[in-house]
């Protein structure tokens, strides 16, 4: 996505945010994916969702149990084949 890491580095948003937004930009624009709009819009509702859950794991004072490593597994999982269309 040509972007250097002291680039990423520098933004206020932070990376993470960045990273995803650059994603789903390539993805949305992308003429060779016939699906490109709702690819879209299934990367941006999958990755909204393990962005909670990495929260949650991370920065929360919460239980990450059993279920929730599961839901990620199966999101993360389900977001592969959109990335690899893009």
């Amino acid at each position: 996505m040509k972007k250097t890491e002291s680039e990423l580095m520098g933004t206020k948003t932070g990376v993470h945010n960045v990273l995803i937004n650059n994603i789903g930009q390539y993805i949305r624009s992308n003429q060779k994916n016939r699906n490109a709009r709702q690819d879209f819009h299934d990367f941006n509702n999958i990755i909204t969702q393990l962005k909670k859950l990495r929260i949650d794991a991370d920065y929360k004072d919460t239980v990450f149990d059993l279920r929730k490593s599961q839901n990620s597994i199966t999101l993360a999982k389900e977001l592969l084949p959109i990335l690899k269309r893009a």
